[in-house]
């Protein structure tokens, strides 16, 4: 697998600046190595992506993972696979691997994928 997207460390937090306008299907960010972090957010300026985790690093997850939309007044509650520009939105687990997909036509713009910890690991 290759990093697609642009590392920034910042401290004991990682952002990855998503290439825009990939094409439908394509990854705008795809990350090797998460294992390290349990928390992490994912936004972009516009269009609508997917995201598929992998536990091993090889295998990806056939169906799209779910993210809580920040956006919504009770998050937790709200539950979605499919991500559209100008929410934020929050996922907790463990993954080894990340790809974020472009859903359809409309360009991603400017996706950025923030990977934290919660906790002491």
């Amino acid at each position: 697998m290759t990093l697609i997207g642009t590392p920034e460390h910042r401290g004991q937090t990682l952002l990855i600046l998503g290439l825009d306008a990939p094409g439908a299907g394509q990854p705008t960010i795809e990350l090797d190595d998460l294992s390290k972090f349990n928390e992490f957010a994912l936004t972009c300026v516009s269009g609508s992506m997917t995201v598929r985790a992998s536990l091993d690093g090889i295998n990806f997850s056939a169906t799209d993972i779910a993210w809580e939309d920040e956006n919504e007044a009770n998050p937790n509650q709200t539950r979605v696979t499919t991500l559209v520009g100008g929410s934020i939105y929050r996922h907790i687990g463990s993954l080894k691997s990340i790809r974020v997909l472009q859903d359809g036509a409309t360009d991603v713009i400017s996706a950025v994928l923030m990977a934290g910890t919660i906790g002491r690991r």
